[in-house]
């Protein structure tokens, strides 16, 4: 992945994830999903922990967040490339679906597996 393009995040190649085109029918997956992409910033990296906390002490990286309607944006446009047959939908089925900030395991797991690591300050 290129470390510039941050656009959409660990969104960006979330759909590479095993079942994915299942877990993000699933409401409860949504509402996790929305929950950790808001109030929090994730940091993509190949690195081990002792590298990400020096990089992250000096500076020398950067980050991606997203607002409350960019999140319902991302996860709606997720949602609507994997469902057929249903009438798009818009950023305001997943708008303020569920409590900003709180990151769930299954959530960490998948990001990581990608690549990314939520910020320490938000852990």
């Amino acid at each position: 992945m290129d470390r510039n393009n941050l656009e959409d995040g660990p969104l960006t190649t979330i759909h590479l994830y095993p079942n994915f085109s299942d877990l993000i029918k699933d409401k409860e997956f949504q509402k996790e999903l929305y929950s950790a992409i808001t109030n929090t910033e994730w940091i993509y990296t190949q690195y081990d922990e002792k590298q990400l906390v020096y990089d992250i002490l000096k500076g020398n990286y950067q980050t991606w967040s997203v607002s409350f309607r960019g999140a319902g944006g991302l996860i709606s446009k997720l949602y609507d490339a994997h469902t057929t047959g249903n009438p798009p939908t818009s950023y305001m089925n997943f708008y303020l679906c569920s409590p900003a900030g709180v990151v769930s395991e299954r959530i960490e797991e998948i990001f990581n597996s990608l690549g990314w690591k939520l910020v320490p300050e938000h852990t």
